[in-house]
């Protein structure tokens, strides 16, 4: 696992720290759980398990400097693993371990797409951010989100929307969701149908006045959502930031009753981090 996923998952977990904690009064050091959920065994191991040591260097790097400081707290790092053994349902009774059991609020690791929608799959009752390796992976995640959704709430799949940032993206997704068994189309413009028997993939511009009873927003990358720009005055770069950031939570707000956020795991959408793990179920 290279060493800027580390970086990534030391970032994102202080500034998330940051949001939480901000103002405490007292100083204190404390002590936060992290939870694993990982194929350390099975046919995905090869991958699990360089990502498990990745997350394990990178939380002995942050305790070995004093830990996170957020605030006048300061966290030490600690690790509850569990294998998922590259299975669908070990999967979902690992995470079902770290919540339930555990109280752990932060979890990692999912190196593979099985247990990954088996998660996806039983988690429609919060918000949820979700961080995939690749196309494949994101179309599975959304079409166990939607599936779920629709058991959950005894409405059809199809009600529902994902959000994205483009023609083409949305154009390729829908033809991944249909393969995978779930009936898409992409809408643009004044041709949307929000009555059409198929999950509406339309970008996130045109979802301005609309609402659907679940919505995924997909796309949150790096250098893709918020959109890397250069050449302009560091102002205006943070102005576009600030209006592709308001964009963003225009669009989780069309969601009425289930939303999915989705990310690359790699190179997460820095608009990640201010979602608080209190509010948001976290699944990477």
């Amino acid at each position: 696992m290279p060493r800027n996923s580390q970086m990534t998952f030391r970032r994102t977990l202080a500034c998330t720290l940051l949001t939480l904690c901000a103002g405490t009064g007292v100083a204190a050091e404390k002590t936060l759980d992290i939870g694993l959920s990982d194929s350390l065994t099975g046919p995905g191991a090869v991958y699990g398990l360089a990502q498990a040591n990745a997350v394990k260097m990178a939380v002995e790097e942050i305790n070995g400097s004093g830990g996170i400081k957020a605030g006048a707290d300061t966290y030490k790092l600690n690790v509850i693993a569990y294998d998922d053994k590259t299975n669908p349902t070990e999967g979902t009774n690992a995470v079902r371990k770290l919540i339930d059991r555990d109280n752990v609020k932060y979890i990692v690791g999912f190196c593979c797409s099985g247990p990954t929608s088996a998660v996806a799959s039983f988690i429609a009752k919060e918000p949820v951010v979700m961080l995939v390796g690749n196309a494949a992976e994101e179309a599975e995640t959304l079409c166990a989100f939607f599936r779920a959704a629709a058991r959950r709430y005894r409405m059809p799949a199809s009600s529902g929307a994902v959000l994205c940032q483009s023609k083409r993206a949305g154009e390729n997704l829908a033809t991944r969701l249909s393969d995978q068994g779930l009936p898409a189309v992409f809408q643009s413009g004044k041709q949307i149908d929000i009555t059409a028997q198929q999950v509406k993939v339309i970008t996130i511009h045109s979802a301005k006045g609309l609402e659907f009873p679940f919505v995924a927003v997909v796309g949150l990358d790096a250098g893709r959502f918020p959109r890397a720009v250069e050449g302009y005055p560091d102002e205006e770069i943070a102005a576009m930031e600030d209006e592709q950031r308001r964009l963003f939570f225009v669009g989780c707000s069309r969601a009425m009753r289930a939303l999915l956020v989705c990310g690359a795991r790699d190179t997460p959408s820095p608009f990640l981090e201010s979602l608080q793990p209190l509010t948001w179920a976290r699944d990477k």
